[in-house]
């Protein structure tokens, strides 16, 4: 599938959080995707986030000028339109109150659903857990008033994350104190014929990088999200209503089974 980087039309990421990527300052050292798989017991050959790499000409070199070496980080862009989220059947995938994309365990069916409509093939499958897992900006950190994993690792700071308007706020202050690019420069990875609206931005000349094959959209997964949120309700009530019908039959044939215990006790007396 192939992606454009595209110049954003204002600084807007929206309410909730943001992340902005300073992809020059990467320096491949890997720290962020270390720091985030053990963060969260990611398990072996399986990363939350990633890195990158492309070689690209120099700019203002010409022709035949040297090359050099690019390098994205990136990870789930958290879109406030989010394909996965009309994937899940179940809607284990959904939107917390800051505008992050979750994934309730208890909820997911491992159906990989969501995996194939992700544009950015930010999803996979817990290879122990069997369900749906994904970059939260972690959530766990956060809530003991930490940064994301990722953030605190790198060495170059190349990553600022939090409230849109902090994040807007540091980056004007890097831009006065370091001479930064200004935020017209912001650049965001949309798909093709897609607006995901993601708030996961780059900027400072961001490179286009490679990218996954095109998301998997089919009528029939529409129909099963469609039917599944519908129905998991109804489904988990069905559920308890078979458990308890298979109680009172088991009930019953105790009681049979005592009943004719008795009657034949009775005989032999």
């Amino acid at each position: 599938m192939s992606k454009t980087l595209q110049p954003a039309a204002s600084t807007s990421l929206g309410n909730g959080y943001a992340m902005l990527i300073d992809a020059t300052r990467c320096i491949d050292c890997k720290g962020c995707l270390t720091s985030c798989k053990v963060a969260h017991q990611v398990p072996p050959g399986q990363s939350r986030n990633w890195i990158k790499v492309k070689d690209s000409p120099r700019q203002g070199r010409g022709p035949g000028g040297t090359r050099q070496t690019v390098f994205q980080p990136g990870g789930c862009m958290h879109c406030r339109t989010a394909p996965c989220l009309d994937a899940c059947p179940t809607g284990a995938t959904y939107r917390d109150d800051e505008g992050v994309v979750q994934v309730d365990r208890a909820r997911c069916i491992g159906c990989g659903l969501c995996v194939k409509a992700c544009p950015y093939d930010a999803r996979f499958i817990h290879a122990t857990l069997h369900v749906a897992d994904k970059c939260d900006f972690c959530t766990s950190r956060r809530e003991q008033g930490l940064q994301p994993a990722c953030v605190d690792t790198c060495p170059t700071h190349a990553r600022i994350f939090g409230p849109v308007e902090e994040v807007l706020n540091a980056w004007q202050q890097r831009l006065a104190a370091e001479g930064a690019k200004p935020l017209e420069g912001l650049e965001m990875v949309r798909p093709v014929n897609l607006e995901t609206q993601p708030v996961l931005a780059y900027v400072n000349g961001t490179s286009q990088a490679d990218w996954p094959p095109k998301a998997e959209q089919p009528a029939a997964m529409n129909v099963l999200a469609g039917a599944g949120k519908a129905v998991y309700g109804l489904g988990l009530l069905s559920l308890g209503a078979v458990c308890i019908m298979g109680i009172n039959a088991l009930r019953e044939r105790g009681q049979e089974k005592r009943e004719t215990e008795d009657q034949q006790g009775e005989r032999h007396d």
